[in-house]
């Protein structure tokens, strides 16, 4: 079934590169590419680099609220490392397994590291989804006044919906550990010690789910405005709240499992998104591929860093020997 499931994938990322190949015109698409502003790209990767930081500040914070013993650097260590090992796991939930290995690395528990994976990805799409339904809803109410105030709705609901996940995630584990205790007794005590973190966490403030929430939010429109520079880069012109909700589908899409690195499937996504708002096949494709420069850099720095890591132990380990 893996090795299925692995030719399946990549037969995805295959079609989905070979389709946007029959529709883009290769030597278009690299004059693009190679013309590129580099102010803009430089500023784009800067904005990428500083999403990298939001992402591990906002680990970080949730790691503080479970009593974690993690610092900070640690987990700009797990961002850039599993940056790194993304690179060759189809889509972001496979990323977070090698997450998961490196909380467990750096002295984390299983029940602990679990639930801040688990908890800091459902943070990420939950603010994700309110910024693109109120991205889509302004744009086809053209900008109405009272968007704004659903969008504060939005936002005031949010914290409540992320309480209530947690709160049944932990009633959800103590009934299938009560259901299982009697032929799996090992793995019910360690799914009823899961499902006691978790009723740690719903026991979380307001003002703490909401500060949570809003860097969740603020660090996608770090992501929106990376994606604005890099569309200036290329010389493309998109209004901000359109990209909001496209960015929004694109981030959705790369939670699953279906591509590498979402090769293929992010420029498929970006031609027929955009293809209404007069953004031709060359320029969304051109766009894509420049968008890669921060993941890659993220990967190559996370590589250098797992390396430098890693031979300490290596000489250690040939020295008892």
């Amino acid at each position: 079934m893996p090795s299925r499931w692995l030719v399946l994938k990549i037969l995805v990322c295959a079609c989905a590169v070979f389709v946007v190949w029959l529709v883009t015109p290769v030597n278009e698409m690299v004059d693009r590419v190679r013309d590129s502003d580099w102010l803009w790209l430089a500023f784009a990767i800067f904005l990428q680099i500083l999403l990298r930081l939001l992402t591990a500040l906002r680990m970080y914070w949730l790691a503080i609220l479970q009593k974690l013993t993690l610092t900070f650097p640690n987990f700009l260590l797990i961002v850039f490392t599993s940056s790194f090992y993304s690179l060759f796991l189809p889509g972001a939930l496979a990323g977070g397994a090698i997450t998961f290995v490196k909380y467990r690395q750096y002295g984390a528990s299983s029940a602990r590291s679990l639930i801040n994976i688990l908890v800091n990805k459902g943070i990420a799409v939950m603010s994700i989804l309110i910024l693109g339904v109120i991205a889509r809803t302004y744009e086809l109410f053209d900008g109405a006044a009272w968007v704004i105030l659903y969008g504060v709705l939005l936002c005031l609901v949010a914290p409540f919906i992320v309480r209530w996940g947690v709160s049944l995630s932990g009633w959800s584990g103590h009934v299938l550990a009560n259901v299982i205790n009697r032929r799996l007794d090992r793995f019910a005590r360690k799914l009823t010690h899961v499902a006691k973190r978790f009723e740690s966490l719903s026991q979380l403030s307001w003002a703490k789910l909401t500060g949570l929430l809003t860097l969740a939010l603020f660090q996608h429109g770090v992501a929106v405005a990376s994606m604005l520079a890099y569309a200036a880069a290329v010389d493309v012109s998109v209004p901000p709240a359109t990209l909001c909700w496209v960015f929004s589908v694109i981030f959705l899409l790369a939670l699953l499992p279906i591509s590498f690195a979402n090769i293929g499937v992010r420029e498929a996504s970006m031609i027929f998104l955009l293809a209404p708002y007069g953004v031709s096949a060359v320029e969304a494709t051109a766009w894509s591929l420049v968008m890669y420069t921060g993941p890659l850099l993220s990967a190559v720095t996370g590589g250098m860093l797992e390396a430098i890591m890693t031979l300490p132990s290596k000489r250690a380990a040939s020295l008892k020997h």
